[in-house]
């Protein structure tokens, strides 16, 4: 009786661990699909709606800059969802640019769907958004400024007062700018030495961040 006690006990702690696992590598999954870059493009009354899964780098801009002349004469607004691991600071940056000239003319708000990421440069694209919504369940990832070789991916060694530098400019250039809470960013700023930090919509919202208006 002992015997099978102990042996239900131990299926139990493996399904346990199957079920955690996968959680888990769902999410890995999904960073992993999202670095192949793809737009989605759906119109609805009044609207377009943009649905860019991929990294934050080409051809990113060049897409949205397309679908943009290709609907901006009948629709006042465009709508931007990401799911994104981030991407290239420079491509980024582009990316951002295309959308303040869209600003000129249309409503371009942002938003981030079901259990989505946004993670790294992603989250200052969002940010650029007029109107930002997303999901309770959407996840934001917020870093230092990593320096990765274009053609294997790993981290170059850069001293730290560099790397500190290049962050305290992106929280400058991109999520000051945006009005994010002067507070919440200083603090976040010293979470972020070092590692990544996680947060859910629901979250920022309740942090007051001001990186997500609006949940969904």
């Amino acid at each position: 009786m002992a015997n099978r006690q102990l042996s239900r006990l131990l299926w139990a702690v493996f399904a346990i661990l199957f079920v955690v696992l996968a959680y888990q590598f769902d999410d890995r999954l999904d960073m992993i699909f999202a670095s192949r870059g793809e737009l989605k493009v759906e119109e609805r009354p009044g609207e377009v709606i943009l649905r860019w899964r991929g990294g934050i780098e080409a051809p990113m801009a060049a897409k949205l800059e397309e679908a943009f002349r290709a609907h901006a004469a009948g629709q006042p607004r465009f709508v931007l969802s990401l799911a994104s691991p981030g991407g290239q600071l420079s491509h980024g940056r582009e990316v951002i640019r295309i959308m303040r000239r869209m600003q000129q003319t249309h409503a371009v708000d942002t938003v981030i769907e079901g259990r989505n990421v946004c993670a790294s440069m992603c989250v200052a694209v969002y940010v650029a958004g007029g109107r930002r919504s997303a999901d309770p369940r959407a996840r934001f990832m917020f870093h230092e400024v990593s320096y990765r070789d274009s053609l294997n991916e790993k981290v170059s060694n850069v001293p730290e007062e560099a790397i500190a530098r290049a962050t305290d400019q992106m929280f400058d250039r991109f999520f000051r700018t945006a009005g994010l809470d002067p507070g919440w960013l200083a603090d976040m700023r010293e979470k972020i030495k070092g590692r990544d930090v996680w947060r859910t919509a629901e979250q920022l919202v309740a942090e007051r961040s001001g990186v997500v208006q609006r949940l969904e």
